[in-house]
């Protein structure tokens, strides 16, 4: 019985653990003259599923395209020039350098309910 108890406890520790933040899901790469790079992977399998990060003034973000084909649309109030990206499929990478200080709002077009984040920009 105890045994039983165990491995129940056990199993629900490792399942609960699959969806892990976003931040266990961005790399950090190291920071260069210009500011921090992060990478993202761009893909229907739940990685994208609310992406969130928060990043200075000239840091760039990665996106690097999954399975399928994606694109990357920004929405919202605030507008950062240059930051959306066409349709393309699997291994195409887009990086994007912020400038405009405020929460940028994104989505891939034909799976808007499955991939969508936002990048928070401060000085």
């Amino acid at each position: 019985m105890k045994y039983k108890i165990l491995l129940l406890v056990f199993t629900f520790i490792i399942t609960s653990c699959e969806n892990d933040s976003i931040s266990d899901l961005t790399t950090e790469t190291t920071p260069t003259a210009g500011g921090t790079s992060y990478d993202f992977g761009w893909s229907q399998n739940g990685d994208s599923i609310d992406q969130q990060l928060s990043i200075e003034v000239g840091d760039t973000v990665i996106w690097t395209w999954g399975s399928g084909t994606h694109n990357l649309e920004q929405i919202g109030d605030i507008t950062e020039p240059g930051f959306a990206e066409g349709y393309y499929s699997s291994g195409h990478v887009y990086s994007h350098t912020f400038t405009t200080i405020g929460a940028h709002d994104y989505l891939c077009g034909p799976h808007p309910n499955t991939m969508y984040g936002t990048i928070t920009v401060t000085e």
